[in-house]
């Protein structure tokens, strides 16, 4: 859980006020509409760091 948490916590310091962050695993799982109101965030590497366990890529961050 302490993964989950931290990377949690590090990407809602890339919202903006109002707006809503997810990670990539919740973005796959939107159906296709909803992914429209969701665009990726650009962040530099050193900002963001984290990497999806599943690919070795760097985890991406979306934004509405």
């Amino acid at each position: 859980m302490g993964y989950t948490i931290n990377t949690a916590s590090k990407m809602t310091g890339f919202a903006r006020p109002n707006q809503i962050v997810i990670g990539e695993a919740v973005y796959k799982r939107l159906d296709n509409s909803t992914k429209q109101s969701f665009g990726k965030i650009r962040i530099d590497s050193e900002s963001w760091s984290f990497i999806d366990n599943s690919n070795g890529n760097v985890y991406r961050v979306y934004g509405n």
